[in-house]
């Protein structure tokens, strides 16, 4: 099965509803994902579209914006 592919605007709606500011969430600063390098941390605003369409949104403890791929919720 096929993951459904998202456009940059679908990604910042879907990532925005899901986490509104203040929500927490675990950020993994590398992929592949390794727990010893999580960080629990909390969105700290709006996700937005970079230039070459990667949505980014920025988190409690990191300057600038993170990718919404490196976020995780409920872990």
């Amino acid at each position: 099965m096929m993951k459904k592919k998202f456009t940059p605007e679908e990604a910042v709606a879907k990532f925005a509803a899901r986490a509104p500011v203040g929500t927490p969430c675990v950020y993994y600063p590398i992929k592949p994902f390794d727990r010893s390098e999580a960080v629990q941390t909390r969105i700290r605003s709006e996700p937005w579209i970079l230039g070459h369409g990667a949505v980014v949104v920025m988190i409690e403890g990191r300057a600038g914006g993170v990718s919404v791929e490196h976020i995780k919720f409920g872990e």
